[in-house]
């Protein structure tokens, strides 16, 4: 009895023993874990906070030696390596993996071989999941296109140049679908890195202008649908490059679902505008580089009937990632004079893309066409991302001013320096 009293006596204690501290932890308060989303919240803020500072160093109000600016740029891979890994969606998945492949590019511009390791690493991850392969694509065509620009780093450039250019042609011979993607890397390397090399302005135009002559024949031997598109991005360019002088076609359906009808505004001067959609999200626009000086010309000459248009840019045979409510929403915030057409509505209904047979890849791009639907220029300012500065602004004006006093865009030559490589 003795031992079966104290047994009871033992677990009665260990019972209130339990009990008292369940309730003495039930009064204690909780640190709560933090949600997942505000993990997420926190790298959010730190990829926009890192886009800000890029913004500052391009505006020369950050000074940074070669190593912090590679640390940077480590530090910004790893922000947005971060945000993929969490469950967001398709769209914000682009977004993010646009800016990693920014960062790493970066970093390739300065050194090569660790920005390829770089590239080369993210390849093999996206690998091991299906559906990546347009992005793997990217990334190495860029690999390419890099490879090129560092061709041009060296004195006999001229020579490795032909040396290279020669081996493409010679593999088409064998193997014409990698041959056309290394034609078409090796040509955008030259004209998206040729500046930051020992290449002239003139040499940049002459290679690329006759490298897409001298390609597009080949392009269009090779039975793959990118392979047409690239084709087909080729002549629009060439195009592009004689626009000067010639009338503009301008087709399509606007925003709105009703016909867009071009010549409804012969006897009116109008800026048609390329903008890229797809780039939208709830704080950031294509629509914002141009915004505001759109308006203070809207407004300097609206008594000379200054009409706009713009058109959401699409790519056939890419899928497409934005909606045509997100471009309203945008419109609606900027409050854009004058009206756009939609790249999706207008492929839908039989007319082709506009940016592609004008081979307008870049966005904002701006031309500026006479009442009589004659294109006057296809740089009424240095339109790129950088289009929200001072720079790009004044010589949007300096060019309509020169049209209205002169009825030409320019008051002397055409300016070479801001005609697109």
């Amino acid at each position: 009895m003795t031992k079966s009293y104290k047994m009871l006596q033992y677990v009665f204690c260990g019972v209130l023993v339990l009990a008292v501290a369940g309730f003495v932890q039930a009064q204690v308060p909780k640190t709560q874990e933090p949600k997942q989303s505000e993990y997420l919240d926190s790298f959010l803020q730190q990829h926009k906070k890192e886009n800000e500072t890029w913004s500052e160093r391009n505006r020369g109000q950050v000074k940074w030696t070669p190593e912090e600016q590679r640390q940077f740029l480590d530090d910004a891979i790893v922000t947005s390596t971060i945000i993929l890994a969490f469950p967001i969606d398709e769209k914000q998945r682009k977004q993010f993996e646009h800016s990693r492949m920014f960062w790493i590019r970066m970093i390739a511009f300065d050194d090569f071989e660790a920005g390829k390791k770089r590239y080369e690493k993210v390849i093999a991850e996206l690998e091991k999941t299906p559906g990546n392969e347009n992005t793997i694509e990217s990334y190495r065509s860029e690999i390419l296109a890099i490879a090129t620009k560092e061709l041009l780093k060296n004195d006999d450039y001229k020579q490795k140049l032909a040396e290279l250019k020669a081996d493409i042609k010679e593999e088409f011979k064998t193997d014409p679908k990698n041959a056309a993607k290394r034609a078409s890397a090796m040509l955008t390397g030259v004209r998206s890195f040729g500046e930051r090399t020992k290449m002239s302005f003139d040499e940049i135009l002459e290679f690329y202008e006759s490298g897409m002559k001298e390609f597009i024949p080949e392009f269009r031997k090779v039975d793959d649908p990118k392979i047409q598109y690239k084709a087909d991005y080729f002549e629009g360019e060439l195009r592009f490059r004689n626009l000067t002088g010639q009338k503009l076609e301008l087709e399509g359906v606007l925003i709105d679902g009703q016909k867009f009808d071009w010549a409804s505004y012969r006897g009116k001067p109008v800026l048609v505008y390329f903008n890229s959609p797809e780039w939208d999200t709830d704080d950031y626009c294509s629509l914002a580089y141009f915004t505001e000086a759109f308006h203070r010309v809207d407004e300097k000459y609206r008594d000379k009937e200054l009409q706009f248009v713009g058109y959401g840019m699409v790519f056939p045979g890419k899928e497409i990632t934005y909606k045509d409510e997100k471009l309203l929403q945008a419109m609606d915030r900027a409050k854009l004079p004058g009206v756009m057409l939609s790249g999706n509505k207008s492929l839908a209904a039989g007319f082709k893309s506009m940016n592609v047979y004008y081979g307008c890849s870049f966005s904002p791009c701006v031309l500026l066409v006479d009442r009589d639907g004659t294109v006057l220029s296809t740089r009424v300012g240095h339109v790129h991302t950088n289009f929200a500065d001072e720079k790009g602004e004044v010589e949007l004006d300096w060019r309509l001013r020169a049209y209205f006093e002169t009825g030409k865009a320019t008051l002397k030559a055409e300016r070479t320096d801001t005609q697109r490589p």
